[in-house]
Formats: C-alpha cells, sequence, structure tokens
C-alpha cells in the first residue's frame, strides 16, 4: 500500500492441515495519475527448499554437537594419556641414582609419543652390586606403554626374589628365561591361538663394582663396549622374550 515492491516466503495451511510454502512478490499497479489500482502477485513454491533447509540445519545443529561431543572425549583421553605420561615417568630410575653409582654417565629417553614402550630400569641390590635393565617392548604409544608397566611389574618380583634369598646368584639369562615364562602365562600367550601376541626385546645388565665383574644377557639385543679405544660388541641371543612364537622353555645365553 506503500507503493513499494513486496517480496517474502509465506508459510501457507492446507485444507488437511499440512503446510506448503511459497516465496511471492507482490507489485502494486498504478493508474496515469499514480494511484494504486490494484496488485500483482508473482509466486513460486519452496516447500521442498525449505524442507532441505530445515533438513540442513537439523544436520547442522547435530554435527555442532557431535562435534562438542567429540572435543570432550578427546579432552578426557588426552588428559588420561597426560596422567600416564607421569606415571611411566615416575617409573623410570632418576638420574641422581646412576649418577652416585657411576662417574661418567647419561641417559636418553625421549618416547616418539606422550607415552611409550621403550624404558630403562635400574635397581641397586646392594652396595656393591647393581642392575640395569633396557627394555624395547611391542608398539609404541599406549599400547607399548601398558607392555613397559608389565615389565616393570614383572622387574619388582624379580628384586625381590633377589632379597628374599641371600644365597640368590643373579643371571641376567635367568632373568629374560623369568620374564619370558611370565608374560607368555600372563598374556595367554602359550598357544598361536592366542588373541595377544605381546613382548619385548632388551638386555638386562649386572654389575658388581667390589668384585669387578659385570654379566649381560640379551634378547635380540647387544651390548656395546669400548676398550682401548674400539667399539666392541657382545651379540645377544637371537631370540625375543614373551611373544606366542618364543618357546616357554628357551634359555637364553
Amino acid at each position: 500500500m506503500s507503493g513499494k515492491v513486496w517480496k517474502g516466503e509465506i508459510k501457507n495451511l492446507n485444507k488437511d492441515a499440512s503446510y506448503y510454502w511459497v516465496s511471492l512478490v507482490i507489485t502494486p499497479e498504478f493508474d496515469d495519475l499514480n494511484n494504486i489500482t490494484g496488485y500483482s502477485a508473482l509466486r513460486q513454491d519452496i516447500t521442498a527448499k525449505k524442507a532441505v533447509e530445515v533438513l540442513s540445519n537439523s544436520l547442522e545443529l547435530q554435527v555442532e554437537e557431535r562435534t562438542k561431543q567429540l572435543h570432550a572425549i578427546n579432552k578426557e583421553i588426552v588428559d588420561s594419556i597426560e596422567y600416564a605420561s607421569l606415571i611411566q615417568h615416575a617409573i623410570i630410575p632418576k638420574n641422581a641414582t646412576l649418577e652416585n653409582n657411576f662417574n661418567d654417565v647419561f641417559t636418553i629417553w625421549n618416547p616418539r609419543e606422550k607415552v611409550g614402550g621403550d624404558i630403562y630400569l635400574y635397581e641397586e641390590l646392594n652396595e656393591n652390586e647393581s642392575l640395569l635393565m633396557v627394555i624395547d617392548c611391542t608398539g609404541h604409544g599406549v599400547h607399548g606403554a601398558f607392555i613397559s608397566m608389565l615389565v616393570k611389574a614383572l622387574e619388582r618380583q624379580v628384586i625381590n626374589n633377589i632379597h628374599n634369598d641371600i644365597n640368590f646368584i643373579v643371571e641376567p639369562a635367568k632373568i629374560l628365561s623369568f620374564f619370558n615364562k611370565n608374560i607368555k602365562q600372563l598374556l595367554q600367550q602359550e598357544s598361536d591361538e592366542s588373541i595377544s601376541n605381546a613382548g619385548f626385546d632388551g638386555g638386562v645388565i649386572y654389575y658388581n663394582k667390589k668384585e669387578n665383574i659385570m654379566k649381560f644377557a640379551g634378547a635380540e639385543t647387544a651390548l656395546y663396549y669400548i676398550e682401548n679405544e674400539k667399539i666392541n660388541i657382545l651379540k645377544g641371543s637371537r631370540y625375543s622374550v614373551g611373544y606366542k612364537k618364543c618357546s616357554y622353555d628357551y634359555e637364553y645365553k
């Protein structure tokens, strides 16, 4: 009625109570004196278009909600892994412990991810004897870290056995055999049908500074040492620890 063109979308009610949408353009018509004499309307059915818009908006809301859920889940996972990393750091020997026993020592421990399957363990058995283990567990990340915690638990059992038996003679090869048997049992990897197939490669060193004795056993891991400015290699047994393929009664060298 103001003499301008009106454009818009209108929702209409059918006789059966359903709705339909139209896109509408209403144009005023004028006489020679510029008085409005009527109106003309051009409309197009856009019901299908509006249905798509409604569906699209609904999907956008669903995607937005799902994204929020995924962010929350991701934060929970990241927080859990961060805390797991703190736990794994706690089982790694402090540099001060090693520096108290050796004049020239350094360590590098840098997991590819927040947590990992590569660890080293060091234990003072008494004022003269100590035990060092360098372990490369199956995989990286979380699953590798799980195996490393299992190895740590078994290492504590080894240390307890040593402390509880005054006549215990520390043999790195027997320690590897102990790991092999117990990992196979705990993870039920005693047959080819087992679901799990995890284990590790690694080396075990026993050192007695009073008697100046060092013993070494390796599972697919060699010991490198320098003597007279020459690098020497003691190859370990070419046999891993704990996997399904590993014999329960294998004797490491």
